[in-house]
């Protein structure tokens, strides 16, 4: 027996102990119980860092989609056990828990969906890779077309915006619905250049001995587009697009230089992110009226008021906070019964686009009974979006179960693609934009709708090839250099 088929079995006894645990478990919230079932985690996670990994690439290597995933997953859904534990839960001054009757029981199905998760990655890691005999010639693509649509896409957006959401007012002040479109597209066209960008260079084989160099290769035109946007998600507030295009422009140089980064490096670049982005979480927080620079000036007194701050760690608790949303699927589903598939396939349709809108037509359904996000912020009571969680967002449809063999096939998923994003010659294009769109997403893909992430893949993709069009038709771009 190997050692991976021996953490593997362990694991799955461990899942069948969760699971008779949540078969039984107590209504009754007590801090012992739930060190137990964190310290059952805490066992789950060391004997997975124990695993033998055959490929050689990914020995090592922290940059991964896994490795971020199980970060946010763990943040998400433990921390606030954690404090609770602690005797930190009195002072933080909100009711994350909802109902303490229920948290036993949501812990248990956060753990049997971490458990599948790790089970499902290993199951991938045993399968022997097939070998290619043949591989597909790849092709260097055009970039010219996608750099026309991104300038085109960031025009439409300054043309449409209120000009008073840079004052701070992300979520005070609504963006239309041609402003939130042209900005979405927008950050989608950024990523199609990155994943062209990286593509050629993973194909061509270019040296890219420094992070310089690699900012140089990307091009001019990128670094002024980012260079523009930036500023404005900053002033606005917002902080989801920084993460996604600074995530996936680190991870070119990465991927295409294959560069190994170390543990310490990645925590101290987490740090340093998620200090900035609390930040701008607190200045979006203040009352205080008037512009951007006043906002700053109040930050620091406005973040020493947030009892949040009581938390062992307070950069992470907003992102920890959303655990509430879980608890109140929890008892949402107690109370109502499932979906039985409403939330994920209202999220496969929404792949293809207009097709969401479409249902909602014909069924008479509002968003608050199709999207998770939008019934558990309306359950809470809650004037603003509240969010969601992966594991609420497959809950509620599909209870336990839908938890235990949804995250197997997500951790297989996620193994798939952890293998893809270091190969050379063995990927699809589409194959490589599940890769950098799902690494984007993947520092807080705990708090989010997994299918979601899909939808994004492929609208990526359709702006890459509506790009090919471009470069085709209008801008005269032939490339058809293959290499083998």
């Amino acid at each position: 027996m190997t050692k991976n088929i021996f953490i593997i079995a362990a694991l799955i006894v461990i899942e069948c102990f969760l699971f008779f645990e949540f078969i039984n478990v107590p209504v009754i919230l007590k801090g012992d119980y739930l060190l137990k079932i964190l310290l059952v985690d805490l066992l789950c996670i060391v004997l997975f860092s124990l695993k033998y990994e055959r490929n050689k690439t990914l020995r090592y290597q922290y940059y991964k989609i896994s490795f971020f995933f199980l970060l946010s997953f763990c943040i998400v859904h433990y921390q606030i056990y954690i404090d609770y534990i602690l005797g930190n839960y009195s002072h933080l001054g909100y009711d994350f828990l909802i109902d303490k009757s229920i948290v036993p029981k949501a812990i248990l199905g956060s753990s049997i969906a971490l458990n599948s998760f790790l089970i499902g990655y290993l199951l991938k890691n045993e399968k022997k890779a097939t070998i290619n005999v043949r591989p597909r010639p790849n092709k260097i693509y055009p970039i010219k077309g996608i750099l026309t649509l991104s300038c085109l896409l960031f025009g439409l957006f300054l043309s449409t915006v209120d000009l008073s959401y840079f004052s701070g007012n992300y979520g005070k002040v609504e963006l239309g619905v041609y402003a939130t479109y042209f900005q979405n597209y927008f950050i989608y066209s950024v990523m199609g250049i990155i994943i062209l960008k990286s593509w050629n260079l993973k194909i061509i084989g270019d040296r890219i001995p420094s992070f310089r160099n690699y900012v140089i290769k990307m091009g001019l035109p990128l670094s002024i587009l980012i260079g523009l946007y930036f500023p404005l998600v900053i002033l606005s507030g917002d902080r989801g697009p920084i993460i996604q295009i600074s995530i996936v422009y680190l991870a070119g140089y990465i991927l295409v230089s294959r560069k190994k980064v170390q543990l310490q490096h990645i925590l101290l670049f987490l740090f340093v992110a998620i200090s900035f982005l609390s930040v701008l979480g607190v200045i979006r927080a203040t009352q205080t009226k008037g512009d951007f620079v006043d906002k700053i000036m109040n930050a620091n007194e406005t973040k020493a008021d947030l009892s949040s701050s009581n938390s062992f760690s307070p950069s992470t608790m907003e992102l920890a906070g959303v655990v509430r949303t879980y608890h109140k699927s929890v008892s949402y589903t107690d109370r109502n019964g499932y979906s039985f598939g409403l939330f994920q396939g209202v999220q496969i349709l929404s792949i293809v686009p207009g097709l969401g809108s479409l249902f909602k037509i014909l069924t008479g359904l509002e968003a608050d009974k199709i999207r998770s996000a939008e019934l558990l912020t309306k359950e809470l009571g809650a004037d603003h979006g509240m969010g969601t969680t992966c594991v609420a967002d497959i809950y509620l449809d599909f209870g336990i179960m839908g938890a235990l063999l949804g995250f197997m096939l997500f951790g297989w998923f996620i193994r798939f693609l952890d293998e893809k994003s270091l190969t050379h010659g063995d990927a699809s294009l589409f194959t490589w934009v599940m890769v950098m769109v799902f690494l984007s997403v993947s520092v807080y893909l705990g708090r989010s709708s997994i299918m979601s992430v899909f939808r994004d893949c492929v609208l990526t993709f359709l702006i890459i090839q509506i790009s090919f069009v471009i470069s085709r038709v209008f801008l005269r771009d032939f490339t058809k250099q293959y290499i083998r």
